[in-house]
């Protein structure tokens, strides 16, 4: 079970520092550029919490109704994921 909190911390990390870089990014940017940067660290905020929550229902075997309306989130947060990685490579 250790290894799924792991898990867990590290994905929450990774958002994290990605959410640092776009903050970062839209502080220098002007208009709508700065606009869609900041609806971005939006979305990854809401990610963060999602992913927060899935993991802390992972360790309740009473959140089983929850988890499921969860992941729709989760699917979200794995999506963020693929559209940073492919930021940071482009």
């Amino acid at each position: 079970m250790s290894q799924v909190f792991e898990g867990y911390e590290r994905q929450y990390c990774e958002i994290s520092a990605n959410l640092s870089k776009k903050i970062t990014a839209a502080s220098v940017l002007n208009g709508e550029q700065k606009k869609q940067k900041i609806s971005e660290v939006a979305g990854g905020l809401e990610d963060a919490d999602a992913l927060e929550l899935v993991g802390m229902c992972e360790s309740d075997a009473s959140c089983q109704a929850e988890r499921s309306q969860n992941k729709t989130k989760q699917n979200r947060f794995e999506q963020f994921k693929i559209r940073s990685e492919e930021d940071d490579v482009g």
